[in-house]
């Protein structure tokens, strides 16, 4: 089994209403990832509202979607995600989340993340 540290990060824009989803996953089906912290980062000076969903299921929710850190010990497999809803934001600016933590490879195949 290869391991290794995970590092995985996704931007988005707010839409016309102020909000974005953005979600990540394995990307193989040989792959397990070890979540320990999801980053959840705004541009700009705003008063975002954000809710953090594991495997479809809220886990977080913030009263600031703008430079929060949100620990956690989650473990996703193939077709679990973990996603970010950010609300109430100023249309057009950027946001991101970043999951850190650790990721498993089965033998037989796959890519590190």
């Amino acid at each position: 089994m290869q391991s290794g540290d995970l590092d995985e990060g996704i931007s988005g824009t707010l839409n016309a209403a102020g909000s974005c989803t953005l979600s990540l996953a394995p990307k193989t089906q040989r792959q397990r990832w070890k979540v320990a912290n999801v980053a959840i980062s705004g541009t700009g000076d705003q008063d975002l509202d954000a809710v953090v969903y594991v495997a479809g299921r809220r886990v977080a929710g913030t009263f600031s979607g703008n430079n929060e850190n949100v620990p956690m010990s989650a473990t996703l497999t193939p077709g679990q995600s973990i996603t970010v809803q950010w609300t109430g934001g100023t249309p057009g600016a950027g946001v991101r989340m970043d999951l850190v933590g650790s990721y498993d490879v089965a033998r037989g195949g796959g890519e590190a993340p």
